[in-house]
């Protein structure tokens, strides 16, 4: 047999047994599939999808056209004629997130209708990068403010920032940037820490960060600037253990004694 041949063969089998298990399938009730419900059955096998359905809310099935649980007009949770095919485990994927970078859904669209979603079955918990809590120039307050409106659209369960610096005079940098480790320093963090829990009404919790390098004037150790931020402005502590990790190997101090030294 030529390999043109065998690959027609193969292909023409493939066929019928796919039309043969479409053909053989019923719905949940047990009664036979409609010619449109067996594409759909087709369409699936052949391509790997899944069936992602909807979750009611406010008196509409979801939220947002086009996302994938967010689909149809139905009051139903989950209602059987409301969904979209969906490649296999995007939906899985889409109730497991638990925590989101808060800078990812500010501009809303369909971003955001999956934040959404996923707030109906699940508490959420909204990390910053950009905050920029250790500028000496104070928080961007538009960037504050659109923090606080996403919190509460979400109603989020929790809001944590990193000791870090990402902004100066207008521009903002792809990174946590390091900053040095003084009396001075403290009172700008605890400053902003301050402002930011004012305005948003809440507890923020500030994360430590992984650093590449110290510096000289440094006179405060990481640890006792972070229990010192949570004392003064009583802000939580987001204990990041792989980054005290790094920070040890970099700098050579004791992770133990690190996570000793903070408060409980």
């Amino acid at each position: 047999m030529t390999r043109s041949l065998a690959t027609a063969t193969l292909a023409a089998a493939v066929g019928l047994a796919l039309a043969a298990s479409v053909q053989a399938q019923t719905d949940k009730s047990g009664k036979p599939m409609t010619k449109e419900q067996k594409m759909t059955m087709e369409r699936m096998v052949k391509n790997n999808l899944e069936k992602c359905y909807g979750v009611a809310a406010r008196g509409k099935n979801d939220c947002a056209e086009g996302a994938h649980s967010c689909v149809g007009q139905s009051t139903r949770d989950r209602d059987p004629e409301s969904f979209v095919l969906v490649p296999k485990g995007d939906c899985q994927k889409l109730a497991g997130g638990k925590t989101s970078t808060a800078e990812n859904y500010r501009g809303g669209g369909k971003p955001l209708a999956y934040l959404e979603a996923i707030r109906r079955d699940y508490p959420i918990a909204l990390h910053g990068v950009a905050l920029s809590l250790g500028a000496a120039e104070g928080i961007d307050e538009r960037h504050l403010r659109r923090l606080g409106q996403l919190a509460e659209r979400i109603d989020a369960a929790l809001v944590s920032e990193h000791l870090a610096w990402t902004a100066s005079g207008g521009t903002h940098f792809p990174d946590l940037l390091p900053l040095p480790l003084t009396e001075e320093a403290l009172d700008v963090v605890c400053r902003n820490v301050e402002m930011t829990q004012q305005f948003l009404g809440r507890q923020l919790l500030l994360e430590n960060p992984s650093s590449y390098l110290r510096f000289r004037h440094s006179t405060i150790t990481e640890w006792e600037f972070m229990a010192a931020v949570a004392a003064r402005t009583g802000c939580g502590i987001l204990c990041d253990v792989n980054n005290i990790y790094v920070s040890a190997c970099n700098h050579g101090f004791d992770a133990i004694a690190y996570l000793r030294a903070l408060p409980a």
